[in-house]
C-alpha cells in the first residue's frame, strides 16, 4: 500500500487499483483480457492509464503490499505478456518496479506499430536507469522521425496524432534536458508542424512568467553544454507559446 503520511494522492490510489488488476491478469494470461475488462472502473481511468502521467508512472513503482504475479514478474515473462495480455497490461509492465522488467518492456515496444505506445515510451526515455533511457530514447527518436516524415512539405499539417502529442508534452520539461537532451530538438521540430493544438511545455502555475521560471532556473543550474542547449531551445519555444493559443 502506498502511504503518504497516512494519506494517499489520487495517483497513488489509482496506482493501487491498476496494480491489483494487473496482478489478476498476470496470474492467468489465458484469461487476461477477461480479467482486465472485468476490473474496469471507469472510462476515465482507462484514459489515465493510456496517458500514463509521470505521477502515475512513479506511483505504480511505489505500490506496496502482496501482489504475487506482479511482484514475481521477470524479464523472461515480458514476451508472453506482450503476446497474450491486452495492451493496458503491457503498459503497466512498462512501469514495473524492476528496472530489468522495464528494460525488457522497452525492447518489446519496438514491435508495436501503433502510436499508442508513445506516452509510455516517453516515460522510459526519462527513466532514472541510464540503460533504459538509452534504449527508449533511441526507439523514440525513430518514432518521432517517422511521424515527422509524414508531415513534410507545405502546411498546414493540423493536429499531431494524440499519443504523439501526449509524448511530446511530457518530454518538453526541464527533466528531459537533464536526462535525454537529444530528444528536445526533434520534439520541438515536430511540435512546430502542429498548426492546431500545439504541444505545450509541462509546467505548474498559471502565468507566463511563472511558467518560464523553472526552465530559467534549470538553465542556471545546468553545467553540461548539451543540457543548456536543450533548455535554450525550450525557453525559446515557451516564449512563442502565447502566439499559439
Amino acid at each position: 500500500m502506498v502511504s503518504n503520511g497516512g494519506r494517499q494522492s489520487a495517483a497513488a490510489r489509482r496506482a493501487e487499483r491498476f496494480v491489483e488488476r494487473t496482478d489478476t491478469a498476470l496470474a492467468d494470461l489465458s484469461n487476461a483480457e477477461a480479467a482486465w475488462t472485468a476490473g474496469i472502473g471507469s472510462r476515465s481511468d482507462e484514459v489515465r492509464l493510456h496517458v500514463m502521467s509521470t505521477a502515475l508512472d512513479t506511483a505504480i513503482r511505489r505500490v506496496e503490499g502482496h501482489h504475487e504475479a506482479w511482484d514475481t514478474l521477470t524479464p523472461a515473462s515480458v514476451e508472453q505478456v506482450a503476446e497474450r495480455a491486452p495492451m493496458p497490461v503491457f503498459w503497466m509492465v512498462s512501469a514495473h518496479p524492476s528496472g530489468q522488467v522495464r528494460h525488457e518492456a522497452v525492447r518489446h515496444m519496438a514491435r508495436y506499430h501503433s502510436d499508442q505506445i508513445m506516452p509510455h515510451l516517453a516515460n522510459r526515455a526519462v527513466d532514472f536507469v541510464p540503460a533504459i533511457r538509452a534504449s527508449a530514447t533511441l526507439l523514440l527518436r525513430e518514432r518521432l522521425a517517422a511521424v515527422a516524415a509524414e508531415r513534410t512539405g507545405p502546411g498546414p499539417h493540423g493536429v499531431l496524432p494524440t499519443a504523439t502529442h501526449i509524448a511530446i508534452e511530457k518530454l518538453l520539461a526541464p527533466r528531459t534536458a537533464r536526462l535525454s537532451p537529444e530528444l528536445v530538438r526533434p520534439c520541438l521540430e515536430l511540435a512546430e508542424t502542429a498548426s492546431m493544438s500545439r504541444p505545450r511545455l509541462r509546467t505548474r502555475g498559471g502565468g507566463h512568467g511563472d511558467t518560464l521560471e523553472p526552465f530559467r532556473q534549470a538553465y542556471t543550474d545546468a553545467t553540461a553544454p548539451e543540457h543548456r542547449d536543450a533548455l535554450e531551445l525550450m525557453i525559446a519555444y515557451l516564449a512563442e507559446e502565447t502566439d499559439h493559443p
